[in-house]
């Protein structure tokens, strides 16, 4: 198991949340509330990511990506609040923009895992124990779920 498989979602929503701000900030260099909100929820959903289990059953990575989404629903909000009205400008759309890619990043994250996870279990020259070791968690579920 390739240690980046179980750590891709959470790197990939990392970098995305850095150029997403950073975009954000060059607009105008300086950050308004809704920035720093934003800046603070795509800081948060990485650790979300990393830290929420994979769940069982059919769509493994269901937390997760609902807790993402949540999370950009609720930045969407606060642009709402902030301004009063759904203003659909350069800011509000980015936002909206990075987080469903955050939610695209996990649930390909979570797809990667589980694939690894499952073609380490079925080959035969790799001991199960191996993929055990490597993502506890994803073993369980492709081991449950017969992947």
């Amino acid at each position: 198991m390739n240690a980046l498989n179980k750590y891709l979602a959470p790197i990939t929503q990392f970098v995305l949340a850095s150029v997403g701000t950073l975009q954000l900030y060059a607009a105008d260099n300086h950050f308004t509330t809704l920035e720093t909100w934003s800046l603070v929820a795509f800081m948060i959903a990485p650790a979300v990511t990393y830290l929420v289990p994979l769940s069982g059953g059919p769509w493994p990575g269901l937390l997760k990506t609902g807790l993402n989404a949540a999370l950009g629903g609720v930045l969407v909000v606060v642009a709402v609040l902030e301004r009063g009205a759904f203003v659909p400008d350069f800011a509000t759309l980015s936002l909206i923009g990075v987080s469903v890619l955050n939610a695209l990043a996990v649930e390909i994250g979570v797809a990667v895992r589980l694939t690894q996870t499952a073609s380490d279990v079925a080959n035969p020259a790799v001991d199960n124990a191996v993929p055990a070791r490597a993502d506890v968690n994803a073993y369980a579920i492709v081991t449950h779920n017969g992947h």
